[in-house]
């Protein structure tokens, strides 16, 4: 595969993803639904706002690889799609399936001595009594980046066919991701700790916002602990769904035990954190030349600002105001730097409440400085958008 120059890079936000392709040596092609101005200099961008039942009827079948990301991963029909015009970097369809089924992951987890968490199909309006112990969230089957998850309360304890309820456990949230080879033998790649909520998202408390990583290298017993345990995971359910390329692994540690949430088999939100933080791309694991580090001397962050009201960016906006308020840099990045700013809308943008507005980026030498200066960038972003009407 060493030979391989070009890549297709599909879904609703392509701009991380073509980054990854650029810092592997690749020439990215975006199919994008946003177009953001940050995009590497250079690349082929596609709009897909409208029907992408068009680009698989007229389009002729590619000689090219494809990466989906960004939430391809609930769609059946996409997917078959996608793996009838390209060769995909991704698990396949089938067993992408499975992969989302929480009821087979459960079981497979279990059957394996395994952590895992409880789960139910739907349920009445009185599914839940005082007996069951324990507290639970509502979570739809399809759903991405946290929305629509909710917890179960007394009086409000019903759920239709389109959701689950999976037990609740109190603990810090965190990615990892791996790469898995055609033979589905996984390696994990990296971890970091995720960022659920915020105040601009008062009707979404466990929306992903942000990562920060790398986290949990494996520095003390228990760090290796929670790694090993991840791997079996990794290692269990890979020879049972059969993973291929990179795959991602949400999940909380609590009372120093990971258990697993959900598992996303794509391109992930957090891989572009990892890559930055230890100056390599994760896709040259499909090139056969991937190599594995696990430490970094800093600690890189990222947070997804949501519009708190409608707003719009007037015709003449520019974003290199609040790059040089935030961190003195122009907006513009290279491939191996760390943004001030990212995923980037064009003047003249609109925002309905609950949008995202762009990503604010942080580099420091811990979990907790980087946290406070991503909260410190996005109280002073909001105050610049403050004045857009």
């Amino acid at each position: 595969m060493n030979d391989i120059t070009d890549i297709t890079i599909f879904g609703a936000s392509a701009r991380a993803a073509c980054w990854s392709a650029l810092r592997a040596g690749l020439k990215p092609r975006a199919l994008d639904r946003f177009r953001d101005l940050d995009f590497p200099p250079g690349c082929d961008i596609q709009l897909i706002s409208g029907n992408e039942q068009v680009l698989f009827e007229t389009d002729e079948p590619q000689t090219e690889f494809c990466l989906p990301v960004g939430g391809w991963e609930n769609d059946a029909e996409t997917m078959r799609q996608l793996e009838a015009k390209y060769k995909l970097w991704n698990t396949d369809s089938i067993a992408t399936m499975r992969a989302r089924n929480p009821f087979l992951v459960q079981q497979i987890l279990r059957d394996a001595n395994l952590p895992s968490l409880n789960v139910r199909h739907a349920f009445s309006e009185h599914a839940f009594s005082e007996d069951d112990g324990g507290d639970w969230i509502r979570k739809p089957l399809a759903g991405t980046g946290g929305i629509g998850i909710e917890r179960v309360l007394p009086t409000n304890n019903g759920c239709g066919p389109d959701c689950y309820a999976q037990q609740f456990v109190p603990g810090e949230s965190h990615s990892a991701i791996f790469f898995a080879s055609q033979e589905s033998k996984a390696k994990l790649l990296g971890i970091t700790q995720q960022i659920i909520g915020c105040e601009e998202l008062p009707d979404r408390p466990f929306a992903y916002v942000g990562s920060i990583g790398p986290v949990l290298s494996g520095d003390d017993e228990l760090e290796e602990s929670i790694r090993w345990t991840l791997q079996q995971m990794a290692n269990e359910l890979g020879r049972q769904i059969h993973f291929y390329g990179l795959f991602c692994f949400d999940f909380i540690v609590s009372r120093n035990i990971p258990y697993l949430v959900e598992i996303n088999p794509r391109y992930s939100a957090s891989i572009e954190v990892l890559e930055l933080a230890l100056q390599q791309s994760f896709l040259q694991h499909f090139l056969n030349h991937g190599a594995c580090r696990t430490a970094a001397e800093e600690v890189i962050g990222k947070s997804i600002l949501y519009a708190w009201r409608e707003m719009e960016l007037s015709p003449d906006w520019d974003w290199n105001r609040a790059t040089h308020i935030l961190g003195n840099k122009p907006w513009n990045y290279d491939q191996w730097s760390v943004p001030v700013l990212s995923d980037l809308a064009a003047p003249g943008s609109r925002f309905s409440t609950g949008d995202p507005i762009c990503t604010v980026w942080a580099k420091e030498t811990t979990v907790q400085s980087c946290k406070k200066r991503l909260t410190d960038r996005t109280r002073k972003l909001r105050r610049i958008l403050d004045a857009v009407k």
